[in-house]
């Protein structure tokens, strides 16, 4: 049985205005605090009526937490292709070039809900994925509270990893990250 599961709410499609509320979300928060968006803040940002906000969210939590829900959800399709039973080895790095593409593709977004306002709740989402795929990659076994450890260790220091690749971008070679990566790879299989 899959000891970690991460449930996202998302809906079947978005409209128009939904994605127009998400980026004005997105954009607000990376400038300003969490604490400050309010509905008014956002529809004017938005340029939509309260009652358009209304109709698509019950809230700016239920926004908040359907944006990261997305965000991760892309994510987690990437991550997919580290449990891919063909790469084999730890030094196939088209994986995480593709994830650090990922990262630089959403720097607004990782600004706005890992840098300007660090978001546990996505982070915490995005550990337990993490652990998921690690979990998935060892060959799905029964995991020891030792092993857990690790891999709580690992899914953070991942994440913080990217969060610092997304404020410093290049002061780290990609070939450098590939190799780091390969260590702890090969930690994990050990």
């Amino acid at each position: 049985m899959n000891p970690y599961q991460v449930n996202l709410n998302l809906p079947p499609n978005y409209t128009k205005a939904q994605k127009d509320i998400h980026q004005a979300a997105i954009n607000f928060l990376a400038k300003n605090s969490e604490e400050d968006l309010t509905v008014s803040k956002l529809c004017k940002v938005a340029k939509i009526s309260r009652s358009t906000f209304y109709l698509n969210y019950g809230s700016i939590y239920e926004l908040l937490t359907e944006i990261e829900d997305e965000w991760l959800k892309q994510l987690l399709d990437l991550d997919h292709e580290l449990t891919n039973s063909e790469r084999k080895s730890c030094t196939d790095f088209s994986y995480f070039a593709q994830v650090l593409d990922f990262i630089d593709a959403n720097l607004s977004f990782v600004k706005a809900f890992l840098i300007n306002n660090y978001n546990l709740r996505l982070v915490e989402k995005w550990k337990t994925a993490l652990k998921q795929q690690f979990w998935d990659r060892l060959g799905k076994k029964e995991i020891t509270s030792q092993q857990d450890f690790v891999f709580e260790v690992v899914a953070s220091t991942t994440i913080n990893s990217y969060i610092y690749y997304a404020k410093h971008g290049t002061l780290i070679p990609r070939h450098e990250i590939y190799a780091i990566i390969a260590k702890v790879l090969k930690f994990l299989e050990d």
